[in-house]
């Protein structure tokens, strides 16, 4: 997991208006963003499957330009983060991986699989009590579910 720690750059911001919406001003201060760009992380205008991108013309990870990487990577990216609102697909995308161990080989595994496995682990031990799974499912929709398992077929990859 120490790997896990150093790869992790989503950034989580859990705040919540007593309403549900996520808190603009929160998400403003916690991530460092000015207020409009808050207020699209908080409207959902800059989701991605598995999160929100503050930047997606600026990716971080290679030479900038327009991010064109898989989903599993906005784990791995400073430009990422996720609200409250986001956990019960992190959640499901986490189990659905560790379902995914089980069938595949061990080293298409490490290739392809572990390191976001990891990311993604390591980011839920920081944010989210295992207590908390069966709850953040029950909020997960059925179109979320099926962004994630097209996520996970590779049907989203640029």
């Amino acid at each position: 997991m120490r790997h896990a720690r150093a790869t992790v750059q989503m950034r989580v911001i859990a705040a919540r208006e007593p309403d549900g919406q996520d808190d603009v001003r929160t998400i403003a201060e916690q991530a460092g963003l000015p207020l409009d760009v808050a207020r699209q992380v908080a409207s959902g205008n800059l989701d991605t499957a598995v999160g929100a991108c503050e930047d997606v013309e600026h990716r971080p990870l290679s030479d900038g330009g327009l991010c064109r990487v898989s989903f599993l990577l906005c784990f791995a990216c400073p430009n990422a983060l996720a609200t409250a609102r986001h956990l019960p697909r992190i959640v499901y995308l986490f189990q659905s991986l560790q379902s995914l161990r089980s069938v595949v080989p061990a080293a298409v595994w490490k290739a392809d699989w572990e390191a976001h496995h990891r990311r993604v682990g390591d980011l839920l031990d920081q944010h989210a009590d295992p207590r908390q799974h069966p709850a953040l499912l029950a909020r997960l929709t059925g179109q979320e579910r099926g962004l994630i398992d097209r996520l996970l077929e590779r049907r989203l990859d640029p």
